[in-house]
């Protein structure tokens, strides 16, 4: 459970650190692609990954495919 949470959470931080944003910086959604079980395991700590990566929602797609895409909030 906490290799997903921490997976996530590196690829957010990817992301801000890509676009030069501040680590603080809002996401408006992070969707998350990844097997069924993986995907469960994320949601037993989504908020806690939400709370680390000032995430305002998730969505979780089940392919198999681990991606994490990341839309910022305007504003930053």
């Amino acid at each position: 459970m906490l290799d997903v949470a921490a997976e996530v959470l590196s690829e957010i931080r990817k992301a801000k650190s890509t676009a030069q944003l501040p680590m603080r910086a809002e996401v408006a959604r992070a969707v998350v692609r990844d097997s069924g079980e993986r995907l469960d395991l994320l949601g037993e700590v989504e908020d806690d990954v939400a709370d680390a990566g000032r995430v305002a929602r998730f969505e979780k797609v089940a392919d198999g495919a681990f991606s994490v895409e990341v839309e910022f909030a305007s504003g930053g």
